[in-house]
């Protein structure tokens, strides 16, 4: 038996950007009407059902490179990636993600807060989904386009290295 070859922590952090940028890019087109998903019979599916699936999986994605990066940072710095600039982009990461998935747990369920965002002048918490296009996914005090640029702009540093 062979032993696996080992994976380095800057290409699992890269795969985790590139899996938010689809996910994102998959959620920018259907809210654009540039995707359509029909059911088995044709009808067409209700497009608030896939995005909230969508943006939670972006924002579990991101996460998990979030804090890959913070474990192996002096490894993903060393492939390029300006380390405390990824992280200060992403402050609110943690906040979204820690409300989105344990809201709802049966001890110590984490508290959602009230954010208001200037774009559309709207309030809303860690668990709402806001949509004004595919540049203002409101999320928390986050505008999910924003995290998006960032894991863009991560996944065009490796890119450049090829």
């Amino acid at each position: 038996m062979t032993e696996a070859k080992a994976y380095p922590a800057a290409a699992r952090f890269e795969d985790m950007n590139v899996k938010a940028v689809h996910t994102y890019e998959t959620l920018a087109l259907i809210i654009a009407g540039g995707l359509v998903v029909t059911s088995a019979d044709g009808k067409i599916s209700a497009r608030m059902d896939l995005m909230r699936p969508l943006s939670d999986a972006f924002i579990f994605e991101l996460w998990r490179a979030y804090r890959l990066g913070k474990q192996a940072e002096k490894e993903i710095a060393e492939a390029g990636v300006d380390m405390q600039s990824y992280f200060d982009r992403l402050k609110s990461l943690d906040g979204i993600r820690n409300v989105t998935e344990h809201y709802r747990d049966a001890k110590n369920p984490r508290q959602a807060a009230i954010h208001e965002h200037a774009e559309g002048a709207v309030a809303l918490d860690e668990t709402s989904l806001v949509v004004l296009g595919p540049e203002q996914v409101l999320r928390g005090d986050a505008n999910l386009f924003d995290m998006y640029l960032v894991a863009r702009e991560t996944t065009a540093i490796f890119a450049a290295q090829r």
